[in-house]
């Protein structure tokens, strides 16, 4: 991204217009697009589960925290077992480029994840999982995947998004020094890719949660490695 091109903003808007399928499908490898027909299904096939449920919810770890671009009633903590949060996915558009890529989020298996839970309108279900579609499925990079997730002591059912592992994008479990190398220098067209983190993190602790990942991977960025470190 050129310094003098602002980067886009991540909307409502811009996803149900199809301008990010259209933004991705220009810098990314055509044959990472979701065939029309693969993505409606399994749109459909969400909608159709979601509606079988007293509650809908999502569970967010990633930048659905600060910029969730789709309605909700309320948002919450909760706690996912069984996924943990992680930089582990390549990323050659959005926050990087294919000759410098940036690494974006993912649950991955094992351990668990402190997170957002939206509650999402009943009457606004299906749009609101057609934005979410939009967002996350553009590309076979991600699955979703309903998971049970505790918010206020009880268990509720949610729509999460899992990193797909025999992708070509994963990146497995980098060291985060290496980690922090290829955030320090990615930047694509919705900016650079320590802003991303930057502002996961920063999410993160205004909800009270200590991600410790993210806290080592910001302090490699600035030399603060040796930082006390914060409750698991």
């Amino acid at each position: 991204m050129s310094q003098q091109q602002a980067p886009v903003l991540l909307t409502r808007e811009l996803l149900l217009s199809g301008a990010l399928h259209d933004l991705l499908a220009a810098v990314a490898c055509v044959s990472e697009i979701l065939p029309a027909t693969e993505f409606a299904s399994s749109l459909e096939q969400a909608q159709e589960q979601a509606m079988a449920l007293e509650e809908v919810w999502v569970f967010g770890y990633g930048s659905l925290l600060w910029n969730p671009a789709f309605h909700f009633l309320e948002q919450r903590p909760g706690r996912l077992v069984g996924f943990h949060r992680r930089l582990c996915l390549w990323t050659p558009a959005g926050r990087g480029t294919a000759e410098v890529p940036g690494l974006v989020l993912g649950l991955d298996s094992g351990g668990s994840c402190h997170g957002g839970a939206f509650l999402l309108d009943r009457l606004q279900v299906a749009m609101e999982l057609e934005v979410l579609w939009r967002r996350e499925m553009i590309t076979g990079a991600y699955r979703p995947a309903w998971v049970s997730v505790r918010v206020d002591g009880r268990r509720v059912t949610a729509l999460t998004f899992v990193v797909n592992r025999v992708h070509p994008r994963y990146a497995g479990r980098l060291e985060e020094t290496e980690i922090a190398r290829a955030v320090s220098q990615a930047a694509g067209f919705l900016g650079s890719c320590e802003q991303y983190v930057r502002g996961t993190h920063q999410a993160l602790v205004a909800m009270g949660i200590h991600d410790n990942h993210l806290r080592r991977v910001l302090g490699h960025l600035h030399g603060q490695v040796g930082a006390k470190r914060a409750p698991e």
